[in-house]
């Protein structure tokens, strides 16, 4: 016990960092709430595109839908740096997850049928934007988003996608109307078990990776009022990065599981859908809001 500093004003300023470290946690809380929120929004939306197109087109097959990397990106939106967008490799490291921001697209990835991208199979300019636009839609966040992002998507988030959009082609009545009941239930039992398990998976995985700090954290709080240590104070780079992770991938699951990003009724499902209709009625020319990723392979 020689080496601990008896907790007082000195010994507060000494362990300052570790309100620091509630409140970068709670940023990241925040930042990953609202990322996971637009993206299952973003969610919802291609179910819907996917029922109008099932709808349409009477010979499409839900094995027909795969997945592809990211096509899309918001033209206006800070471009991406470092690893090349897109790519299904995951690669990280502790000081570029601190040290830039990325554009962290919000979709785990993009879909296409039979080789090409879903919007192509609409019908004019207006249309396809509409329905690329959830595809090019990301949030500028700490490169450490788009590693916990990847994580996910390595360990099954892209899959669920997949099979969500294939659920709602599987259950739409072909040349019919959009079923309004089928999307909320393929949100709720596709799309919301199969995302929270890739997560939960996902933080199984590197839950090993960050012991260390986990056990640090432990003795911070056993020892808060004896004061701390030299090892205490003493961070693992390493750990504390993939503890991070765990941050960030514990609110997603924690979001997608508690927070629907709509109460998923008719009405906001209809507007959904009255949007793409009015794009593919309008006689425009296309609008450069968005455009194709140009990275490097």
């Amino acid at each position: 016990m020689s080496d601990r500093k008896v907790t007082s004003k000195s010994g507060a300023r000494e362990t300052r960092f570790s309100e620091y470290q509630v409140q970068h946690g709670m940023d990241y809380r925040e930042k990953a709430r609202n990322h996971c929120l637009k993206r299952n929004r973003l969610v919802v939306s291609v179910l819907c595109y996917a029922a109008v197109l099932k709808g349409r087109k009477q010979g499409l097959l839900p094995g027909e839908i795969s997945e592809s990397p990211a096509l899309w990106q918001d033209a206006r939106s800070p471009r991406r740096v470092g690893q090349p967008g897109g790519s299904f490799d995951f690669t990280w490291g502790p000081r570029r997850g601190y040290g830039q921001n990325e554009a962290a697209h919000c979709l785990p990835c993009s879909l296409i049928i039979s080789g090409k991208c879903i919007s192509e199979r609409f019908t004019g300019a207006g249309e396809a934007m509409v329905v690329r636009r959830p595809f090019g839609e990301v949030n500028d966040l700490p490169a450490i988003f788009n590693d916990a992002d990847q994580l996910g998507e390595d360990h099954g988030l892209r899959n669920a996608f997949v099979l969500a959009a294939r659920a709602v082609v599987q259950g739409q009545p072909p040349g019919a109307g959009v079923d309004f009941e089928l999307i909320p239930r393929v949100y709720r039992e596709t799309w919301l078990k199969e995302a929270a398990s890739s997560y939960s998976i996902a933080k199984q995985w590197i839950g090993p990776k960050w012991e260390k700090e986990r056990e640090r954290r432990r003795r911070l709080d056993a020892n808060r009022l004896s004061g701390y240590s030299k090892e205490d104070l003493t961070s693992d780079e390493d750990a504390g990065f993939y503890a991070d992770m765990d941050e960030i991938l514990s609110t997603y699951e924690r979001v997608t599981r508690t927070e629907f990003p709509y109460t998923l009724k008719r009405s906001e499902l209809e507007g959904l859908i009255d949007a793409l209709g009015q794009a593919g009625s309008a006689a425009k020319k296309w609008p450069r809001k968005l455009e194709l990723e140009s990275f490097e392979r």
